[in-house]
């Protein structure tokens, strides 16, 4: 059966995976090709034997997407170019799919915070408070400690006098040893296995692995399940947090070889050096000790109302990169580029010159020629030698600050 509109990701040209056996109509946004590097999609897209239509979402898909990937916490996982993709499949099933059954508002679950128990006076840390009535608490319980063990003295000497050795008796009995039939062995030595036994240790090697006829089940079951819901548009991404966010607001799910989760989770922000959560997923420092310590954790809410988490055994998810090397000098200016330390730290906008913004329009009422009706790039400010240019961003993640920059030098 064929999707009617599928939208693919550029997991799906990666993958090499066969949209025109999936979806009759193909959608992407130009962002997504961008994305492709390697020169084998590259040659694989410029002769497809099919037509790739090209749509960029509205601005209300884009934040009704944004909105729910903060809810489910994946917003940080996803990057511009995914909730663009998302966006595409919200709006394309909302014009041409069932509406109805679209999860827009998707509300987290209430949270029952259980509180510790009051510290009693008698437990505050630093006193001592003895009790009163602990010694005669401790009178009563060594007199009912010396009634029972005279009780059970008196009960063991009514045994020992109960009891008559019988030596004769035992001794005319012989032991009877049953014959153990040996085993039996072929004529190579080794042990004879049962065929059932064999079998079923072959059964239990293939569990949980792989095989190429699991895989062609897999891919069965995918399009199953989409015959049985009966869907005109679905979504194709090997992305993990985009399939979250889909199957939280209940849209259509394609993968490629089966690389699809099975069910949808929420993920809050946990401080490894407070033990503090928060739910606010754009946080980068942690609100209550304010130390850059927040790690991603999956959680589940139980029918308590409890929270639980998931914590990962792996010790590297705590990356240490980038915290080695000591800080460098503060540099001033307004195109200062200092490491990311605290919240409320300042950083510069990185702003062109005033000469290099001005454009030329004879036509405009603010219009002024210095002199010269032609256009002049202006070369001399700061912004131009540290290579500012406009809606340039500068990547602020876990590099050397203490490394030399290169140089560029004149070849003769």
């Amino acid at each position: 059966m064929k999707v009617e509109y599928l939208i693919a990701d550029s997991g799906a040209f990666i993958r090499n995976a066969d949209l025109y056996q999936l979806g009759s109509s193909i959608y992407t946004i130009p962002e997504v090709i961008s994305e492709i590097k390697d020169k084998a999609t590259k040659q694989r897209l410029a002769a497809l034997p099919y037509q790739i239509n090209y749509k960029q979402p509205g601005t209300e898909s884009i934040q009704k997407i944004t909105e729910v990937s903060k809810k489910t916490g994946d917003y940080g996982s996803l990057s511009h170019t995914d909730i663009k993709v998302l966006a595409l499949t919200y709006e394309l099933t909302s014009l041409h799919g069932s509406k109805d059954k679209i999860k827009e508002d998707i509300k987290a679950k209430n949270q029952i915070e259980l509180g510790r128990k009051p510290i009693k006076e008698t437990e505050l840390l630093g006193f001592y408070l003895p009790n009163k009535n602990k010694s005669k608490e401790i009178a009563n319980e060594k007199t009912s400690e010396d009634k029972a063990n005279d009780e059970n003295e008196n009960n063991l000497t009514d045994k020992f006098e109960s009891i008559t050795i019988q030596t004769e008796e035992t001794a005319d009995h012989d032991l009877q040893i049953p014959d153990v039939a040996p085993e039996e062995k072929t004529e190579s030595g080794e042990d004879e296995i049962d065929s059932d036994e064999q079998a079923d240790d072959e059964e239990e090697d293939t569990d949980g692995w792989i095989t190429p006829g699991m895989l062609q089940e897999m891919k069965e079951e995918q399009l199953e399940d989409l015959q049985e819901q009966d869907t005109s548009v679905a979504c194709l991404t090997t992305d993990f947090a985009m399939q979250n966010v889909l199957i939280q607001m209940n849209l259509q799910v394609l993968s490629v070889d089966g690389m699809r989760i099975k069910t949808a989770r929420s993920y809050v922000l946990r401080c490894h050096a407070c033990f503090h959560v928060t739910k606010i997923m754009d946080k980068i420092f942690c609100p209550k000790c304010g130390n850059k310590t927040l790690k991603r954790v999956p959680v589940e809410i139980q029918e308590d109302g409890t929270m639980k988490m998931f914590f990962s055994r792996n010790p590297k998810v705590l990356n240490p990169r980038g915290l080695r090397y000591s800080l460098p000098t503060p540099q001033g200016g307004k195109h200062a580029h200092n490491p990311l330390l605290c919240e409320d730290q300042r950083f510069p906008h990185d702003r062109l010159s005033r000469k290099a913004l001005q454009k030329t329009n004879v036509w405009s009422d603010d219009y002024d020629c210095n002199s010269s009706p032609f256009i002049t790039n202006e070369v001399n400010s700061r912004a131009f030698r540290l290579g500012v240019r406009s809606g340039q961003q500068h990547p602020r993640g876990h590099r050397n600050p203490n490394a030399v920059g290169r140089k560029f030098v004149k070849r003769k």
